[in-house]
């Protein structure tokens, strides 16, 4: 965020994208954030900031199709993306998501006593209610 002083438009700007950060860490992936820039005087500025939040996007639920071999609760304890409880947040992040879709293989790898080899055939995500559906095909395994 800007300090007394950083009143010219990028440090205005920094502010803004730090704030924009700041929303879609808490599951606001749709704030949007514009500012108007006053000068009152030659010493005196008003910088004011409209931000419309939108919806806050949480993970309701993690789903793995296909996978029968290792429960889908340890593999959910390995993922970044958490869903909605008591006790966790399950803010949406999409570069949480993407980590885990990357991840994936190795946390499979890690669960097993044999690798597994699969493709990532689709992920489907409602945006209102997130749904992460990791669907495990053409399982074959590797001694």
């Amino acid at each position: 965020m800007f300090h007394e002083g950083g009143y010219n438009n990028y440090d205005i700007e920094v502010s803004r994208d730090a704030a924009l950060a700041h929303y879609k860490k808490f599951g606001f992936q749709e704030t949007t954030i514009t500012f108007q820039k006053e000068d009152i005087s030659d010493t005196k500025t008003t910088v004011t900031f409209f931000i419309h939040e939108g919806p806050q996007t949480r993970v309701k639920k993690i789903e793995f199709e296909g996978l029968h071999e290792v429960s889908a609760k340890k593999i959910k304890k390995e993922l970044l993306t958490k869903e909605q409880t008591l006790f966790e947040s399950g803010y949406y992040q999409p570069q949480t998501v993407q980590q885990d879709t990357l991840n994936l293989p190795q946390i499979l790898e890690s669960k097993e006593l044999f690798k597994v080899e699969y493709r990532l055939k689709r992920r489907r995500l409602t945006f209102s209610k997130i749904k992460q559906r990791f669907i495990l095909i053409s399982k074959k395994v590797l001694c």
